[in-house]
């Protein structure tokens, strides 16, 4: 019988210059906090070194990734977070890791088109520069409020490049549907959006590709890491998504914008299930095991 795995997650920040001990007080504090939370096995602080340099990560262990999940979603951690000082640069980096039940993991890519970058754009007066910054803040408070939804895994932001993608990419991934659903039918989100859409020159597409095991099935009783299946996905998603929205304005410009994302839900599920996952996984497969 295999021995019950913990729920581990890492946590990582950068502190402002001249803050390193106010940074260190603060992170004790915190997890001081987590230590009184029910299943809490150990944490640790690593100051920035050689391996994380910049860095001050935080390494929170519990016996289950339930109550995991409820230390990562309790108000004791919540209202900590919202009294954080101003010690830090942008947001964490959260990774959870041996967790249970990410077989039913949900990802979602939202893409954005940044009014400013459309040479006719109604606000194309605006700098680009400008509009861009300010979707970055945007994000940094999205990620914010995202990180503290209960089933919330990972959010991944990918910005536009020119001759390459117009469109600013954030992939977002729950550890379920439910939790997925719990997000994007929330008031935060809906506050997000009404904040970014003066920075869009129309409207934002939406795609969720969910349940993910099929994929990885390496003929092993080993599961796959959830980093590596994590990095797996997004290298097969993320150039998939960004084809067949391509292919889509090309073939059918006029779309509307509901119609659009179902075409191009369905059109990358096919592809991925069908054409690209199976190859992938299968060449990789010794990878995946280890």
């Amino acid at each position: 019988m295999n021995a019950p795995r913990t729920a581990t997650v890492i946590v990582a920040r950068s502190a402002k210059d001249q803050q390193a001990r106010a940074a260190e007080r603060w992170l004790n504090e915190i997890v001081r906090l987590a230590s009184e939370s029910p299943g809490f096995v150990r944490s640790e602080v690593q100051p920035p070194g050689p391996d994380h340099p910049n860095e001050w990560v935080v390494v929170y262990e519990f016996r289950t990734r339930d109550e995991l999940d409820a230390w990562l979603s309790s108000s004791v951690r919540s209202e900590m977070v919202a009294r954080e000082p101003d010690i830090f640069l942008g947001h964490p980096r959260e990774q959870v890791l041996a967790a249970r039940n990410l077989e039913h993991s949900v990802t979602a890519v939202a893409s954005f088109r940044l009014a400013s970058l459309e040479p006719d754009s109604p606000r194309g007066v605006l700098d680009a520069q400008t509009v861009e910054a300010a979707f970055v803040a945007e994000y940094d408070r999205l990620h914010s409020v995202v990180s503290r939804f209960p089933g919330f895994l990972r959010c991944e932001y990918h910005p536009a490049t020119q001759g390459v993608q117009d469109e600013e990419i954030i992939v977002f991934t729950f550890a379920d549907r439910p939790s997925l659903d719990g997000w994007l039918g929330s008031e935060e989100r809906k506050t997000t959006l009404e904040r970014i859409r003066p920075l869009l020159k129309d409207d934002r597409t939406l795609n969720i590709v969910g349940g993910f095991a099929g994929w990885f099935d390496t003929q092993s009783d080993r599961p796959v890491k959830t980093w590596k299946s994590a990095a797996l996905i997004l290298l097969a998603l993320y150039p998939t998504a960004l084809a067949v929205g391509y292919v889509r304005d090309l073939a059918l410009p006029d779309l509307s914008g509901p119609v659009a994302t179902l075409i191009g839900n369905a059109g990358g599920v096919a592809i991925l299930s069908w054409f690209v996952m199976p190859p992938l996984t299968r060449r990789l497969a010794l990878w995946l095991r280890s």
